[in-house]
């Protein structure tokens, strides 16, 4: 029994990505950029991982989001 607990792996659970996105970029230098070099970044960031999607909002589009 001591061999079993003693070989055996231990699972964490991790969260599948980072929960804010300070976490995946420098907000202080992404703030200095224009919407259109952001969006270009984020897509660009995205473009090659086959397991995310990504699509970027503005203001309106996301409080409109909220709203539904």
């Amino acid at each position: 029994m001591n061999n079993f607990f003693k070989f055996s792996k231990k699972f964490y659970f991790n969260y599948p990505c980072p929960r804010k996105l300070r976490e995946i970029v420098k907000l202080s230098l992404l703030e200095r950029e224009p919407t259109h070099v952001i969006k270009e970044i984020w897509g660009d960031y995205h473009k090659g991982k086959f397991n995310t999607c990504s699509y970027t909002l503005g203001g309106g589009e996301f409080k409109t989001l909220l709203r539904k």
